[in-house]
Protein backbone atom coordinates (compact mmCIF):
# COMPACT_ATOMS: atom_id res chain seq x y z
CA UNK A 1 0.00 0.00 0.00
CA UNK A 2 0.79 3.57 -0.52
CA UNK A 3 2.11 5.65 2.11
CA UNK A 4 -0.41 8.03 3.76
CA UNK A 5 0.38 11.31 5.58
CA UNK A 6 -0.70 10.81 9.36
CA UNK A 7 -3.44 8.04 8.67
CA UNK A 8 -5.04 6.28 11.66
CA UNK A 9 -7.97 4.21 11.37
CA UNK A 10 -9.09 1.75 14.07
CA UNK A 11 -11.96 -0.96 13.18
CA UNK A 12 -11.99 -3.08 16.63
CA UNK A 13 -15.49 -5.12 15.27
CA UNK A 14 -13.36 -5.90 12.04
CA UNK A 15 -10.07 -6.73 13.92
CA UNK A 16 -7.98 -3.82 11.56
CA UNK A 17 -5.92 -1.21 12.35
CA UNK A 18 -3.76 1.28 10.66
CA UNK A 19 -1.46 3.81 11.68
CA UNK A 20 0.83 5.77 9.67
CA UNK A 21 2.86 8.58 8.53
CA UNK A 22 5.12 9.94 6.02
CA UNK A 23 8.50 12.39 6.03
CA UNK A 24 8.15 13.02 10.01
CA UNK A 25 10.38 15.53 11.02
CA UNK A 26 12.50 14.08 14.03
CA UNK A 27 16.68 14.50 15.69
CA UNK A 28 18.55 11.92 15.34
CA UNK A 29 20.65 11.08 18.52
CA UNK A 30 23.05 8.63 17.11
CA UNK A 31 22.31 6.00 20.02
CA UNK A 32 20.63 6.28 23.03
CA UNK A 33 23.17 7.32 25.31
CA UNK A 34 23.30 10.34 23.05
CA UNK A 35 19.85 10.85 23.40
CA UNK A 36 19.48 10.62 26.99
CA UNK A 37 21.98 12.57 28.00
CA UNK A 38 24.38 10.30 29.29
CA UNK A 39 27.02 9.96 26.41
CA UNK A 40 30.98 10.20 27.46
CA UNK A 41 31.32 12.06 23.98
CA UNK A 42 27.97 13.76 23.54
CA UNK A 43 26.73 14.39 19.96
CA UNK A 44 24.91 17.26 18.59
CA UNK A 45 21.47 16.02 16.91
CA UNK A 46 20.90 16.28 13.12
CA UNK A 47 17.90 16.75 11.86
CA UNK A 48 16.05 13.44 10.31
CA UNK A 49 12.79 12.57 8.75
CA UNK A 50 11.01 8.92 9.30
CA UNK A 51 8.33 7.11 7.46
CA UNK A 52 6.22 4.50 8.72
CA UNK A 53 3.58 2.23 8.69
CA UNK A 54 1.71 -0.48 10.88
CA UNK A 55 -1.06 -2.53 10.28
CA UNK A 56 -2.96 -4.65 12.42
CA UNK A 57 -5.29 -7.63 12.20
CA UNK A 58 -7.31 -9.33 14.92
CA UNK A 59 -7.33 -13.25 15.42
CA UNK A 60 -9.03 -13.30 18.67
CA UNK A 61 -11.83 -12.40 20.44
CA UNK A 62 -13.46 -9.34 21.96
CA UNK A 63 -12.38 -8.95 25.47
CA UNK A 64 -13.78 -5.93 27.84
CA UNK A 65 -11.91 -5.05 30.38
CA UNK A 66 -12.86 -2.76 33.18
CA UNK A 67 -11.12 -1.15 36.23
CA UNK A 68 -13.14 1.15 38.36
CA UNK A 69 -10.47 1.80 41.16
CA UNK A 70 -8.05 3.03 38.72
CA UNK A 71 -10.94 4.71 36.30
CA UNK A 72 -10.12 2.33 33.05
CA UNK A 73 -12.76 0.34 30.72
CA UNK A 74 -12.23 -0.74 27.07
CA UNK A 75 -12.24 -3.10 24.57
CA UNK A 76 -9.29 -5.28 23.24
CA UNK A 77 -8.58 -7.89 20.30
CA UNK A 78 -5.66 -10.24 20.37
CA UNK A 79 -3.51 -9.13 17.08
CA UNK A 80 -1.04 -9.41 14.40
CA UNK A 81 0.99 -6.13 13.44
CA UNK A 82 3.22 -5.63 10.62
CA UNK A 83 5.15 -2.56 10.53
CA UNK A 84 7.56 -1.03 6.77
CA UNK A 85 9.61 1.79 7.71
CA UNK A 86 12.21 4.30 6.61
CA UNK A 87 14.48 6.96 7.76
CA UNK A 88 16.68 9.47 6.16
CA UNK A 89 18.97 11.75 7.68
CA UNK A 90 21.01 13.56 5.03
CA UNK A 91 23.87 15.61 6.80
CA UNK A 92 25.48 11.89 7.17
CA UNK A 93 24.05 10.61 3.67
CA UNK A 94 21.97 7.87 5.96
CA UNK A 95 19.17 5.97 4.75
CA UNK A 96 17.13 3.06 5.77
CA UNK A 97 14.64 1.29 4.65
CA UNK A 98 13.06 -1.82 5.86
CA UNK A 99 12.65 -5.41 3.91
CA UNK A 100 8.81 -4.59 3.50
CA UNK A 101 5.27 -4.71 5.56
CA UNK A 102 5.21 -8.56 5.29
CA UNK A 103 8.89 -9.59 6.32
CA UNK A 104 7.88 -7.97 9.79
CA UNK A 105 6.95 -10.34 12.66
CA UNK A 106 5.23 -10.03 15.91
CA UNK A 107 6.83 -10.63 18.71
CA UNK A 108 5.31 -11.11 21.98
CA UNK A 109 1.85 -9.36 21.62
CA UNK A 110 -0.15 -6.69 19.93
CA UNK A 111 -3.58 -5.44 20.49
CA UNK A 112 -6.15 -3.13 18.71
CA UNK A 113 -8.92 -1.76 21.15
CA UNK A 114 -10.66 1.69 21.96
CA UNK A 115 -10.28 2.73 25.92
CA UNK A 116 -11.85 4.61 28.33
CA UNK A 117 -10.00 6.81 31.21
CA UNK A 118 -9.60 9.55 32.80
CA UNK A 119 -12.56 12.08 32.44
CA UNK A 120 -14.07 9.63 30.01
CA UNK A 121 -14.26 6.77 31.59
CA UNK A 122 -17.81 5.69 32.19
CA UNK A 123 -18.98 7.25 29.57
Amino acid sequence: MPLAPSAVSIDVDGGKAHFGERNFAISDFFDILNAVGHSPIPRTPVPATVSFQVYWHAFGFKRQLRDADVGFSGTFRRSRAWIAWSADEPENHFRFKSDGLFTSKTVGSAVIGQEQNGVFFGR
